[in-house]
């Protein structure tokens, strides 16, 4: 029974005795939850937030799936990709962070859509699984405020609410899948320029929608994602971005929804190095003058630096004209800056 029912049945009791704790512990506040319509066979993300005006309580989350097995008994009961109704999500302990991840990030990490039996469980027990079927999954989240449990006066007994959702899948849709980076051996070099790919699906049409996606990086092998390397570029399947410079192993790459909860991580962990050290100087632009008509000529320019080089440009130049002399506005120049580059006595150019 859910903790709604029991409440349900107590409330038709009249052998107990009330006691009014609203004074003592205030019931937590769940904000409501936004419905959403998400593309099949696709991860997503449910969140929540609350509020309780006991400073000192503590709140948890439980998002749990709420619906009814009627007519999935047996080996039908299990959480399937396919399955028509009733529970895809085994429930899982309330946490303190308000965010549950569908399914679980190992799942998503290893590119699967079904989680596989808990350690001990029936081998055919499947404990969540993404739908390729069109079905609404329905969605309770429960926050507990975790209040100490008093008997005596003040009297105080821990409080809980929830809030419901309903997450249409389309399977008109999807899957919104990431395709590149997405095989073993891959590596990137730091400040070049790599490509992201992903399946669209049909996402950025109705019903879905979805005009715009987020691109994070994570370097831990995607347990955290704390880089962002686009933010609110289209919905259209590719996205050329510059690799930071964050050397790792273990990177991963996630496109997100924007406006919705649907995502995906690439399946395999891929390598950014670090760049070659050195700078390098920008082609400058053109200067033009007529022989004779001045005394100089001037152009900007430019470098740029990689892997961290820092070390003073000594600049000198050869090959100009003769009669001519060339001048150096900063010289040594820092890797990274720009200087002006004068050729001077111009006017003694036939």
């Amino acid at each position: 029974a859910s903790i709604q029912q029991i409440q349900t049945n107590l409330a038709t009791k009249t052998c107990p005795v009330t006691v009014d704790i609203t004074g003592v512990n205030a019931t937590p506040v769940t904000a409501p939850l936004t419905a959403y319509t998400i593309p099949k066979s696709t991860p997503f993300t449910l969140k929540g937030s609350a509020t309780d005006a006991n400073a000192g309580d503590v709140l948890t989350y439980c998002f749990e799936q709420n619906d009814n097995g009627t007519g999935q008994t047996g080996n039908n009961s299990v959480a399937r990709e396919n399955k028509p109704t009733g529970p895809n999500w085994l429930s899982f302990m309330p946490t303190l962070g308000n965010t549950r991840m569908m399914p679980k990030l190992t799942t998503v990490l290893a590119g699967l859509n079904v989680s596989p039996t808990l350690p001990g469980g029936d081998a055919i027990a499947n404990t969540e699984a993404l739908s390729s079927v069109a079905r609404t999954l329905n969605f309770r989240l429960t926050v507990r405020d975790n209040a100490v449990y008093s008997s005596t006066a003040p009297i105080s007994v821990g409080q809980t609410s929830f809030q419901d959702v309903a997450i249409t899948v389309d399977a008109a849709t999807g899957p919104f899948v990431v395709t590149a980076p997405n095989t073993t051996g891959i590596s990137w070099q730091a400040t070049t320029q790599q490509t992201i790919t992903w399946s669209v699906n049909g996402t950025s049409g109705a019903p879905i929608n979805c005009q715009f996606v987020n691109i994070k990086l994570s370097t831990d092998g995607g347990t955290t994602f704390p880089i962002t390397l686009a933010t609110n570029t289209a919905n259209d399947g590719t996205e050329t971005i510059t690799v930071p410079n964050n050397p790792t192993s273990t990177a991963r790459v996630l496109v997100e929804a924007v406006g919705n909860i649907f995502f995906d991580i690439n399946n395999a962990n891929f390598t950014i190095t670090v760049p070659p050290t050195g700078f390098n100087f920008v082609a400058p632009a053109a200067a033009s003058i007529s022989c004779g008509s001045q005394n100089s000529a001037a152009i900007t320019l430019n470098t740029s630096a990689s892997g961290g080089f820092s070390t003073p440009i000594n600049l000198t130049a050869a090959g100009n004209p003769a009669g001519t002399t060339v001048s150096f506005g900063t010289n040594p120049l820092t890797p990274g800056n720009n200087t002006t580059v004068t050729l001077n006595n111009t006017n003694t150019l036939a």
